[in-house]
């Protein structure tokens, strides 16, 4: 976290230039806006960018052609300005001495520092957010992530001047571990030192690229900018402009390219902390409440669990060695009644949504099912016409019913017990229509002739596994 200092005095820092600078950006953004005023001349200019070797950030392969989440995103600041590049090349610590003497003009990937603020020009919006991140090699197995009594007394490696060291000491105290800090001068050394054993672990950042290594602690997470050289208000104010209109119209930008360029196989490696494998080790035994009759996501059979819920299950758990007892209720309100009550503490399909999490007192992992709804008819019925209706709804459902309450509000809803339910419901002529899962309305139309579907496109649905938050905390950890 940024220290309130940072605010005061760039704040503080930034009051004489604001005039300028606030006038540079705004005829910027109007060029930008109306390039129909420029003349057919070429008149980008040359800008000089520090272009330091970082994998994942910046690269270059055999055929000179540069890549890289540092890369792409100087391009599409480019799209708002008259900018062409000048790539000078160096270590990150060349870098900054170059753009101090003015032998460069633009720097990117700083993290604001005091020492750095008194001799450079930090941007008003960042390009993304970093944190630090502790890794060991991936052969290393008495080092496991979040471990941290382990820890203790290990060898860390770190570079010299890196602003994130003191944020390790702190990290440390607050974790109680203690470590021996040893200072290497390049990357090359620090990854050097790490691959012959010199040191137990290295200090990186996350937008550094790792090979064969695995990321044990992960820590203060901090914004990263632009910089130009103390006073360049004019070359400030192209940057401000280009990473605001940035911001605006590809608020996704940061996101994409760090998927793009970051994602690596150790992303898809699941390691449990300690205190995970102490709970599994006493609790051998999880009980899941299923989600009755929404074939085919969640449906029983012959007394069993079957579905793309059920398969999604079999996944996770094949590698917990824990048994798993799957409850099978009539209705979609029996299951929250057994959750609420104990008797239950996982449920296997559980809608995304806060409000119903908080409603029944569950904590919702990341989602890993989405779907759009069908609204789901008889052949004969018109689901547009101007009458009121009769709508099977499913008791407990929260998207389906706040749903239909806003597209229907004077139709008559019939409560039924589940999706299945819903849908013999409109078939048998109980109810007009009912809001249905794709997955299932597709399944609905081959058994039933009499139906059709309307895909809705406005109306998304997100599945979740809901843990009870009478259970351990750690179960949902494992499982999210």
């Amino acid at each position: 976290m940024i220290k309130s200092i940072y605010s005061i005095k760039r704040n503080s820092k930034l009051i004489g230039k604001w005039v300028l600078t606030f006038l540079l950006s705004i005829i910027m953004i109007c060029f930008s806006l109306f390039p129909s005023y420029a003349t057919a001349e070429n008149t980008n200019r040359v800008v000089r960018v520090g272009f330091f070797a970082f994998e994942g950030y910046h690269e270059t392969d055999e055929h000179n052609q540069r890549s890289g989440y540092g890369y792409e995103y100087l391009h599409e600041m480019a799209k708002y300005t008259d900018w062409e590049f000048e790539y000078v090349e160096g270590t990150w610590e060349e870098c900054q001495e170059m753009l101090k003497n003015g032998e460069i003009d633009l720097l990117t990937s700083a993290q604001y520092s005091e020492a750095r603020d008194e001799v450079f020009d930090f941007s008003s919006t960042s390009m993304g957010t970093s944190y630090a991140q502790l890794t060991v090699s991936s052969d290393n197995t008495s080092l496991r992530r979040n471990d941290y009594p382990q820890f203790n007394g290990i060898r860390i490696g770190l570079l010299q001047g890196n602003s994130r060291n003191d944020r390790l000491a702190e990290f440390a105290v607050e974790k109680g571990f203690t470590y021996t800090p040893v200072m290497y001068n390049t990357q090359e050394e620090l990854e050097n030192a790490l691959k012959a054993k010199e040191v137990d672990a290295v200090l990186t950042s996350s937008l550094r690229k790792l090979k064969n290594e695995s990321i044990i602690a992960q820590f203060a997470p901090s914004p990263f900018y632009a910089i130009v050289k103390e006073g360049n208000t004019e070359l400030l104010a192209e940057v401000n402009m280009a990473l605001e209109t940035i911001e605006m119209n590809n608020p996704a930008l940061k996101y994409n390219l760090y998927q793009e360029f970051y994602r690596n196989d150790s992303d898809n490696t699941f390691e449990l902390t300690r205190e995970e494998k102490e709970y599994l080790e006493t609790n051998p035994k999880i009980r899941a409440v299923i989600r009755p009759d929404v074939a085919p996501i969640s449906y029983w059979e012959n007394g069993e669990f079957k579905g793309i819920s059920a398969d999604l299950m079999k996944y996770l758990l094949e590698d917990l060695n824990i048994e798993i007892e799957y409850i099978a209720t009539d209705s979609l309100a029996e299951s929250y009644e057994m959750l609420q009550n104990g008797q239950a503490d996982i449920a296997c399909l559980f809608e995304s949504d806060y409000n119903l999490a908080e409603k029944y007192r569950m904590r919702i992992t990341s989602s890993y099912l989405e779907t759009n709804y069908s609204l789901l008819s008889r052949q004969n019925t018109n689901p547009n016409a101007q009458e009121n209706h009769t709508i099977a709804i499913v008791a407990g459902g929260m998207t389906e019913a706040n749903y239909l309450e806003s597209h229907y509000p004077n139709a008559l809803q019939v409560p039924v017990k589940s999706t299945g339910d819903a849908i013999k419901a409109v078939a048998n002529g109980e109810a007009d229509f009912a809001l249905v899962n794709v997955y299932s309305a597709e399944k609905a139309l081959v058994t039933y002739q009499n139906l059709r579907a309307s895909f809705i496109n406005d109306e998304e649905q997100q599945f979740s596994i809901g843990v009870s938050q009478t259970v351990d905390a750690r179960l949902f950890s494992i499982l999210d």
